[in-house]
């Protein structure tokens, strides 16, 4: 058993092997739209449920594995869906075509590999407000 936040469960064994800790950032593609997130916690507040479970998105973390989202009511869970990043080449084409839609030069050189289009791609992070959509203001 292990305890988080003072609550305990039983670890599955998928997450015991993946160890679920994606590598930031993290993207979120949405056809021809790439979020671009600091964390999955980030990321998450930006996805909708129903999107999720109509499969509207496709996941990654920054060394091009996938992850996996799943709902729990309005909740949207992401955790790594693979430990080798099988979707590295999949997360480059996206990247590259993102970059070069916003103007980006020199993303067709082909030394700019998934590591450079992943840096480059950093200054397109976007960090929600911590208190949208559902937590209330503290008072001050």
């Amino acid at each position: 058993m292990e305890t988080f936040n003072g609550a305990q469960f039983k670890m599955s064994e998928e997450m015991q092997i993946l160890g679920n800790t994606p590598t930031p950032p993290i993207f979120i593609v949405d056809g021809l739209d790439v979020g671009v997130f600091a964390s999955v916690d980030d990321a998450v507040l930006q996805l909708e449920a129903v999107d999720v479970n109509n499969g509207e998105y496709s996941s990654y973390d920054a060394e091009g594995r996938s992850l996996r989202l799943t709902t729990d009511g309005e909740r949207v869970i992401a955790q790594l869906a693979e430990t080798e990043p099988s979707h590295a080449d999949e997360l480059s084409t996206v990247l590259r075509d993102f970059l070069k839609a916003v103007g980006i030069d020199g993303v067709d050189d082909s030394s700019c590999d998934l590591k450079c289009l992943v840096e480059i791609s950093r200054k397109f992070i976007y960090s929600p407000p911590r208190f949208w959509p559902f937590r209330k203001r503290p008072k001050a």
